[in-house]
């Protein structure tokens, strides 16, 4: 996903996009970047991929929690 944030859509990154699985199709969007395409041609954003992703991992710490999650750190290395 990092390819997605603050990339410019070249061929070089796009060709990287292609080699992972996802189950979006990355196009260019007007500002330059890559937006994603999915379902019946719905274009969602780099933006709104993160927060999906971001409420979808806070929906399985609450799982495992057994109880609401308000505040958490996310650690990238």
């Amino acid at each position: 996903m990092r390819f997605l944030l603050g990339y410019p859509a070249t061929n070089q990154s796009h060709n990287v996009l292609e080699s992972l699985y996802a189950p979006i199709d990355f196009v260019e969007n007007s500002r330059g970047g890559f937006s994603g395409i999915y379902g019946d041609n719905r274009q969602i954003s780099v933006e709104e991929l993160f927060a999906t992703t971001l409420r979808y991992i806070k929906q399985i710490a609450e799982k495992d929690a057994n109880e609401p999650v308000s505040e958490y750190t996310i650690t990238v290395s």
